[in-house]
């Protein structure tokens, strides 16, 4: 693998990484830190080995909403990425990293700042999540709406000329994570116990696996119970009314403790509603869904169908749905990879002191 060049994509839940020329990321690891409560204890844990050792670790999220809330674990966690995940040595190696739209200068910098001097990177490129999406999936359109769902948020990016409304940005502080914890709380009531953190590990596989959004929740199409088995146990049968009911929170936000107005539909009308009418029809038009949360089978004719009973406009509603939307911020970070332009050196950098 000597010089290529590798790609990481952080993210608040998961973390892909690999080389330029794969197909799909290598790795991908939960973005979690586990620090041992065994006082004396300094040996870190990352991803599945730290939510294994729950009961005797504290679990840390280095990333929240996208953005690097605890620089110190994050160090520790691209330190394991390189060495342990990747298996390379970073100096004979140019990184692409992604980002979120909303990051910031100073977390920009923090980070080519760790990969320059702590790794000698020899070039890094920082590219937007969100535009990577849009550039991947937009199929050729310059006007279009994002909607990444993620673990811990979803956010709402129209795209014109290609470039980001960054006023017309919206972030929901809920997504996939919270939708597993309702999940959990649903099973309760079903008589299955599912409380700690590597339970939710369990009821994710459920959700991923089973779960559904319903056109109609109060006159549901799909009744019946599905079967879901898990190392150590046997077979539970789960009622279709927990597994529809899992995702409903994107239009009822209210469910899992956010207020009613940041539902999916009513933040995706906002966002575009704030951009210039002369392109709203493009954006209503070209409504991208991209990232995990986004894999629902149903989400597309239950959003078009809830932000058409919110619409005011004329403009038609259109839902596009790829099937890599799953990992589209990858798949478009491999396209752009093979590009030269946007590369920062080194040197570059040390001169200018800012990404």
């Amino acid at each position: 693998m000597a010089d290529k060049k590798i790609i990481i994509d952080f993210g608040s839940g998961w973390t892909k990484c690999g080389f330029e020329g794969e197909v799909t990321p290598s790795v991908e690891c939960l973005t979690i830190v586990g620090h041992p409560n065994k006082q004396g204890d300094t040996k870190l844990f990352y991803g599945k080995e730290a939510v294994a050792r729950f009961s005797t670790s504290k679990l840390v999220y280095p990333i929240k909403n996208g953005i690097v809330c605890n620089w110190e674990d994050m160090e520790k966690f691209i330190e394991n990425t390189f060495y342990y995940k990747l298996r390379v040595e970073p100096q004979y190696h140019s990184v692409l990293l992604t980002e979120t739209t909303m990051n910031t200068k100073e977390n920009r910098n923090k980070m080519a700042e760790i990969m320059f001097e702590t790794y000698d990177i020899p070039s890094i490129k920082i590219e937007n999540q969100q535009k990577l999406s849009f550039d991947h999936l937009s199929t050729g359109t310059k006007n279009g709406t994002i909607v990444d769902m993620g673990d811990d948020s979803i956010n709402i990016v129209p795209f014109v000329d290609g470039q980001p409304v960054t006023d017309a940005v919206v972030t929901l502080d809920f997504g996939g994570r919270n939708l597993t914890g309702y999940l959990a709380a649903l099973l309760f009531q079903n008589g299955y116990s599912f409380s700690t953190v590597a339970d939710h590990q369990i009821v994710r596989q459920i959700k991923e696996k089973h779960s559904f959004i319903e056109l109609d929740y109060e006159k549901p199409s799909n009744t019946k119970k599905q079967s879901f088995s898990y190392p150590g146990s046997s077979d539970i049968q789960i009622d279709a009314r927990y597994l529809y009911g899992c995702p409903e929170p994107l239009f009822r936000p209210s469910l899992v403790g956010f207020d009613s107005s940041d539902s999916l539909c009513n933040s995706t009308y906002s966002s575009i509603m704030k951009c210039d009418q002369s392109v709203q029809q493009s954006l209503f038009s070209n409504i991208i869904l991209t990232g995990g949360s986004s894999m629902f089978t149903g989400i597309k004719e239950r959003l078009e169908l809830e932000i058409s009973k919110i619409n005011t406009t004329s403009n038609k509603i259109n839902i596009i749905c790829s099937k890599d939307r799953k990992n589209s911020n990858w798949l478009g970070a491999s396209k752009s990879i093979t590009s030269t332009d946007n590369w920062v050196s080194k040197e570059k950098f040390t001169e200018k002191g800012t990404f």
